[in-house]
């Protein structure tokens, strides 16, 4: 009996061949971690009794595939748990009948035998060619994954795709969420689907979640919330397989996702040609057992292969048992090496903590309320009551309003339903203590405060971070820091005296919150109360602690490596404690030698552990830690007495029939939705204002003045008296022929520009066209729209220039490339971000406009005829003069220059006002788009307004003519205007600033880090922007921010007195000089070549897991991979040798824009002196000097040195995927490097020792013949360094193909053309020029003369000329944006023409300029216009290149298996087909049931 199984991240599914139309033939079945276990459970029912003990024989796929094939939870003999079926879940039966009881899993019969496995592309393919279903793509949503399988028009394999880490959208989300709010299966196809739900965010599973918690407390049903998720998750599918081009032909739509009906109606709604398969999550395994049964099956080439597609087949031992290869076919995954194997503590254990006992105490359930009676009945006592309606539980508290003692608790889940879960607290409450109990004040605080305290007549609702500061200190006066982690948020405060001084909560994508935990749990098949004692005792593994998503990735491999499910337990318990101090805590002090821990998190013994082996301090557990914030609203109830909010309508308040309503004010432009709930007996309560203000009261109250409005006005000429000089309201009247109306998106850099650009198109004669404030429709247009994982400002952006491409009065798009701003006074640029600057490109490359997109390139350092030269260039099919260019352009600057100045003048007069009232003022700071679009800020600063502070944008204080700075090293204009005023900010006494930013911001990912370093000692509040669709998570954090104001003297810590950041040039030569390990050739000799100037030169060795964790302690998350793996494994090796830091440097060049690499200096010397390694120092020539920040002998020597190392890559690749032995070609190569090294360290003639090198390599035998060549491209570091990319080339090289990796060398190369370019083009000079010609062509000359020696080994891999590269990659970007964007896409052309059968681009996770590239390819673009074509009609090929893959890197996750993929799917035409293993199985099958009745006849 051959079965197929689809071994998925969740799910098992099972068929068994030739009957696969039978629905008794198929099993879905949850694994919980154990797929093997699972798997014996089904075939026992579906194959043991009823075939008499004959054996299974299986061929698998999917990412579990591997562990059904003996391994650690393998198929064979006693399984990790302790033998067949001794922890056999209950749920792997669920389905099956009688036969499926545990007692067969014990049968060594029924042992299945594992066939081979397939590739799950090629087996999908399979069955949907068999079913003969006609598409042009198969899209497959499973529980971890979203996959995109893109056919030609005979069905075979043209492409392939799947969703980032980071995408929601998946199977187990749903599920988590539906088990959450409290549906079951059969639930899901009675429920109703609106036409209009609730928006949730849903770019992001995290994201989604917050949003959906969110909107349940705004008071939407159970029933609204999953039709809008759906709706949202359907959303983002599409956004990640489409890229805002959903096809017109026919798209096969299969997987678990699809058995919900809501996902198939959001799918009908909004696919022109949905195909759905009533079995769609069957057919990998259909497939799978298609191929195996018709012997199509194959075996696939393992990482490091050197044979050419050799293949795996079943084979017998000589004891004539059966064996197969072990499985490496679905994954091409790489283990890293954990910190616990290298200093980390080993084993989770509790040693200085401990849980307070609760005294004397009556505990009972009751309707699942978990009651704790800590007193006797209270009787006529008065009592104060407190309830937290949290995200996943609600709590209450009563209090006794004299001692303040407990008299109650109660804990329950709120259950998706927050109204539900008070109403059943206050029935619980009230059989606990008594209906008519005398509860004179009562305080509601958590995520649904407003909506239970307005309904139940609360007399104070308060921020939870206040409500939990006092409850701790209510417990212990003493206590100075509290840790706390609810269900989905995570607090850090700090206090003194009684008020609350600092406090954090985690931004909306950081790890490490309760439901977090309880999903894991249950996933695992535990119980949540449970886990923290299992965790306890056991080793700690490695897992990542960036996001929830990327510790459900890490669990996932740690179970397929064979971990318990207790270890995996104990690694995700130190993960969340780890994410909660480096990413919520941050910077932030952690004083006093005890902590207290609190939320229902800290009941988790393995948790409290894992906080007390990373802070080495005791951690206090209360025992009210689960109910504090009620307990500290409670308190607070009775301090506030002066605050009467409402009067408390008495327990039985949530048995009144309640109804919830919506609408929309229309007083404001706000436009606010109200929530209006109507309860039984007349009362109304409503919330919802932004400006504060209650139902019944004025309509249009008066209320703080918002500056942010006002200032917004002078830019976009939105009152009358903002208008301009020379910009009249009638174009038209400017010219006798009237010319074209422009479109102008009014986003991103334009809220700054508006007034220089509209002004300028108005004095041509154009009538200028702003495309208006943003809309909530433009959000959905953009999430739908971007082709990559740009921040949300930039989805708005592209969501504005493609309805202004859609008007029919628009008839073409104006947005200027802006390169820079005016240089600052040490010469470095003021650059705009990647994304801002390629935003015109992106426009009219990724949305294909209908309209022209005029997109002149703008760089404000050169002379104003330059400007205006290439401002009439991009006009130029207009017609305007030269004449009539310069002076719109100079009218434009006189616009742009009152604006600024009208700007300064009413911020001078704010902030005498502040000073004269004695007033306090919150500055907003962020970039423009950011301040003053109200959809980007969703208008939360109006809800600072009318609570006694100024609101105002931080642009009120620039003074137009100042332009000087003190901030060190920051290139990027934004960045440098906001650190600068950052630090007048801190100096002026009675101002707070608010940093609103953007999650996924890369600049920001390195200019908060500096920011916050400014505003040590001074409150601050950093709110970071997304998609969401609800405020009420900011909310809390606005509160909590509020109240330290309050409390807040004015005064601030003087800063600390900052060293030098980094030398240009060297300045201490006497110590160590370690080379980063970029390359695998290249720092090796590039080490020797220092030590033959003297220096004491060495390569750093690869980094690993524990430099990687070394180095990511000390950054926010967010930046670039490379920033961190580079110091970690400094400071690692700095600590492995005892090194007096005094003594050594790490060697780290840097640039000036617009990359982020730039700024990892001033990050390393943070991270240095946070470590104790402040006396190291780092080595920093730049590229603005052509790195000559070293002898002119040394840089020129180290040019040949770059040169050579990559010549001899060159050699390895193109010999070692075809070598005889396996290894033969590193061992020569080895050798080949050692001399090269040497020949270096004499400073020799290192083109004569590379020729010999290559020689040495070009003598290892090799096989005959021609594997597919593969490009590699994209960020420098991370495509050349073997750690950072997860060893791409080997990985390449094992999936049966050829590396070709774009040199390091290149990068020079195009640093001296753009130099010389720039030279000729800014006409710079005849001395300049010449000068720069001359150091130019040397670079070129040296490497043509390398290239030209090397011709005997490389004349295949010839780099192509750079002017090609770039003529290439000008199509997509103007030259002046500088970086490797332009030399990525250009690059990829080249390796197309060239004949590549892929191009992989590698960047790091969040790389801007990957993000840009990796929305410029295309592979196989959807075909737009056909209405009725057959699917033979599709194209066979199109698109740039061929075939590309963007490949985005977090140290830690496996991304490569997609080139195997597109390796294995493109070479073999879609089906892995190559030689049969049924025979096999037949001929192996008649040892093995000797065997088999042997151990038979000795057990009788």
């Amino acid at each position: 009996m051959i079965f197929g199984v689809d071994a998925g991240s969740k799910f098992l599914k099972i068929v068994r061949y030739n009957e696969i139309q039978h629905d008794d033939a198929m099993r879905f079945v949850e694994h919980l971690g154990k797929p093997s276990l699972a798997l014996k459970a089904a075939l026992a029912e579906m194959n043991g009794a009823e075939n008499g003990g004959r054996p299974a024989w299986i061929v698998a796929t999917g990412p579990f595939a591997g562990h059904l094939d003996g391994g650690a939870d393998g198929c064979r003999g006693a399984d990790s748990d302790g033998g067949a079926g001794a922890d056999l879940d209950p749920r792997f039966l669920r389905g099956a009948g009688a036969n499926s009881h545990p007692r067969f899993l014990g049968r060594a019969d029924l042992d299945p035998h594992f066939l081979g496995s397939v590739d799950e592309i090629a087996a999908t393919i399979m069955a949907v060619r068999r079913e003969g279903m006609e598409c042009g793509h198969i899209v497959n949503v499973g529980a971890g994954s979203i996959r995109c399988i893109e056919l030609d028009g005979k069905m075979r394999f043209r492409g392939y795709r799947e969703n980032s880490l980071c995408a929601a959208g998946t199977g187990s989300f749903l599920d988590e969420q539906m088990r959450r709010m409290g549906f079951n299966y059969e639930d899901l196809g009675q429920l109703g689907i609106l036409n209009d739900p609730p928006s949730i965010a849903t770019r992001c599973a995290v994201f989604a979640k917050s949003d959906l918690i969110h909107r349940q407390q705004e008071g939407y049903t159970r029933e609204e919330l999953w039709s809008g998720l759906c709706r949202g998750v359907v959303t983002t599918m599409l956004a990640t397989v489409f890229r805002g081009d959903v096809p017109e032909y026919p798209i096969l739509f299969c997987g678990g996702l699809f058995l919900n009906p809501q996902a198939r109606e959001w799918v009908s709604r909004s696919v022109p040609r949905p195909l759905f398969h009533e079995k769609g999550h069957f057919l990998a395994s259909i497939g799978a057992a298609l191929l195996a049964g018709e012997g199509g099956l194959s075996g696939t080439a393992r990482p490091g292969a050197s044979k050419p597609y050799a293949t795996e087949v079943a084979m017998e031992s000589e004891e004539g048992e059966l064996v197969c290869p072990a499985f490496e076919a679905s994954s091409n995954e790489t283990k890293r090496t954990g910190p616990e194997e290298e200093g980390r503590p080993r084993i989770l254990e509790l040693r200085r903590s401990s849980h307070i006992a609760a005294g004397p105490v009556r505990e009972y359930l009751a309707d699942g309320n978990e009651v704790r009676l800590h007193n006797e009945a209270p009787g006529d006592r008065p009592l104060a009551l407190g309830v937290d309606i949290g995200s996943t539980s609600t709590k209450c508290v009563v209090i006794d309003a004299e001692s303040r003692e407990v008299v109650c608790d109660i804990y329950r889940k709120t259950g998706g339903d927050p109204i539900g879960a008070t109403r059943a607290l206050f029935k619980a409450l009230g059989e606990a203590i008594g209906k008519e109990a005398r509860i004179e004040r009562a305080a509601t605080t958590g995520s649904g405060r407003r909506l239970i305290g307005r309904l139940m007549g609360a007399s104070v609702i308060v921020n939870e971070i206040t409500a939990h500061f006092r409850g701790a200190t209510h417990h212990d006066p003493s206590i100075e820091t509290v840790f706390e982690i609810g269900g989905q948020d995570a607090k850090y405060i700090r206090g003194a005296g009684g008020a609350v001084m600092d406090c954090a909560m985690n931004f909306v994508c950081a790890a490490g919150t309760g439901s977090f935990i309880e999903e894991q749990a249950g996933r695992l098949g535990y119980d949540v109360r449970e886990i923290g004692e299992l965790a306890l005792g056991r080793e700690i593994p490695h897992t990542s602690d960036r996001c929830t998503v990327f510790m459900e990735q890490d669990i996932q491999r740690l179970l397929r490596e064979g971990r318990s499910r207790e270890e995996v337990l104990a690694g995700v318990m130190y993960s969340i404690a780890r994410n909660y101090l480096y990413r919520v805590v941050g910077t932030r002090p952690v004083t006093g030698n005890r902590i207290f821990f609190q939320g229902a998190t800290a009941r988790n013994a393995g948790l409290v552990a894992a906080f007390e082996l990373i802070t080495g301090r005791e951690m206090v557990v209360s025992p009210h830690c689960h109910v504090m914030g009620a307990f500290g609203a409670a308190v607070i109830a009775l301090e506030r007495s002066e605050e009467k909010a409402g009067v408390f309508r008495g327990l039985n308040v949530f048995e009144r029939e309640i109804d919830i309503s919506y609408r929309e004010c229309a007083d404001c432009s706000n436009r606010c939705t109200i929530t209006v709930a109507r309860l039984e007996g007349g009362a109304v309560e409503s919330w919802g204002h932004m400006c504060g203000r209650e139902e019944g009261e004025d309509s249009r109250p008066r209320r703080a003045v918002n500056h942010l409005s006002r200032v917004r006005a002078m830019a976009f000429h939105e009152s009358a008296d903002s208008r301009y000089e020379g910009a009249d309201s009638n174009p038209r009247l400017h010219n006798a022929n009237p010319r074209p109306r422009i479109g102008i998106p009014q986003a991103l850099s334009m809220h700054g520009y508006m007034p220089l650009w509209k002004t300028f198109l108005e004095r041509l004669g154009f009538e200028a066209a702003p495309s208006g404030a943003s809309k909530a429709a433009h959000k959905e247009t953009g999430i739908r729209i971007a082709r990559s994982d740009f921040c949300f400002p930039v989805k708005m952006a592209l969501a504005h220039a493609h309805e202004l491409s859609h008007r029919d009065d628009v008839d073409a798009l104006f947005y200027p490339t802006v390169i820079s701003e005016k240089k600052q006074e040490g010469g470095l640029p003021r650059i705009s971000c990647p994304y801002v600057m390629s935003f015109p490109s992106l426009t009219s490359g990724t949305l294909e406009p209908p309209l022209p997109v005029i997109a002149p390139v703008v760089d404000f350092r050169l002379d104003e005829r330059l400007i205006v030269e290439s401002l009439g260039r991009a006009l130029a099919a207009y017609g305007p003069s030269e004449k009539e260019v310069r002076a719109a352009y100079k009218a434009g600057l006189e616009a742009q220059q009152k604006f600024l100045n009208r700007r300064w003048e009413y911020g001078r007069t704010l902030m005498k006002k502040i000073k004269d009232e004695g007033k306090k003022g919150i500055v907003f700071i962020g970039r423009p788009y950011n301040l003053y679009d109200s959809v980007v800020n969703m208008s939360l600063p109006e809800r600072f307004a009318g609570k006694g502070f100024e609101i105002f944008p931080y642009e009120c204080l620039i003074d137009p003519s100042d332009w000087s700075t003190d901030v060190y090293h920051m290139y990027w204009y934004y960045g440098e205007r906001i650190l600068t005023l950052a630090g007048r900010i801190r100096r002026m006494k009675d101002l707070y600033p608010v940093y609103l930013t953007n999650f996924g911001c890369g600049p920001d990912s390195f200019v908060l880090t500096r920011f916050e370093e400014i505003m040590k000692g001074r409150p601050y509040l950093i709110i970071e922007l997304d998609e969401h669709g609800s405020d009420t998570g900011y909310l809390t954090r606005i509160e909590a921010f509020m109240d330290v104001l309050r409390g807040h003297t004015g005064e601030t810590e003087k800063p600390a007195a900052s060293r030098a950041q980094f030398h240009s040039t060297w300045k201490q030569k006497g110590r160590k000089l370690w080379i980063p390990p970029m390359h695998e050739v290249s720092p090796r000799i590039t080490a020797a070549g220092f030590r033959a100037w003297g220096f004491d030169a060495e390569a750093l060795p690869m980094e690993e897991g524990l430099a990687h964790e070394i180095g990511r302690r000390g950054v926010r998350g967010s930046e670039c991979l490379p920033a961190s793996t580079t110091i970690g494994v400094f400071l690692r090796t700095l600590r492995e040798i005892d090194a007096d830091p005094n003594e050594h440097a790490l060697f780290m060049p840097t640039a000036e824009g617009p990359c982020r690499f730039g700024q990892y200096t001033l990050l390393h010397r943070k991270i240095m002196a946070e470590n104790g390694f402040e006396g190291a120092e780092i080595f920093s020539p730049s590229s603005v000097n052509s790195y000559m920040g070293m002898p002119e002998s040394l840089r020129m020597y180290l040019w040949d040195i770059l040169i050579s190392g990559d010549m001899l890559y060159k050699q390895i690749c193109s010999r070692r995927p075809y070598e005889v032995e396996p290894g033969s070609v590193d061992r020569a190569a080895d050798e080949a490097i050692r001399q090269v090294e040497e020949t270096a360290e004499r400073k020799g003639d290192l083109i004569a020792a590379t020729g010999r090198a290559l020689e040495l390599i070009a003598r290892v035998p090799v096989y005959a013949g021609k594997k597919p060549l593969v490009g590699i491209v994209g960020e420098i570091y991370v495509r050349c360094n073997p750690y950072c990319n997860n060893r791409l080339v080997e990985a390449i090289e094992g999936f049966g193909g050829e590396a070709w990796l774009a040199p390091i060398s290149e990068w020079i190369l195009y640093t001296s053309w753009m130099e010389r370019y720039f030279a000729k083009l800014h006409r710079t000079g005849f001395w300049n020029r010449t000068l720069v010609g001359l150091r130019t062509a040397y670079i070129f000359h040296r490497y043509n003369k390398f290239e030209a020696a090397m011709d005997t080994y490389l004349a295949h891999r010839r780099e192509p000329a750079m002017e090609m590269v770039l003529e290439y990659g000008k199509r997509h970007l103007p030259l002046d944006f500088e970086g490797e964007a332009i030399l990525t896409l250009g690059r990829a052309e080249a390796f197309a023409e060239a004949g590549a059968a892929l191009v992989v681009n590698c960047a790091p996770f969040g790389c801007m300029p990957g993000n840009i590239t990796g929305a410029l390819f295309r592979s196989g673009p959807a075909v737009r216009g056909v209405e009725d074509a057959p699917v033979e009609n599709l194209p066979e090929s199109e698109g740039l290149p061929l075939r590309t893959v963007s490949l985005f890197y977090d140290g830690e996750s496996d991304v490569n298996r997609l080139v195997g993929v597109y390796l294995r799917n493109a070479a073999e035409g879609g089906e892995a087909g190559a030689s049969s293993l049924v025979a096999a199985a037949a001929e192996a099958e008649g040892p093995a049931r000797k065997r088999i009745d042997g151990e038979r006849a000795g057990m009788a």
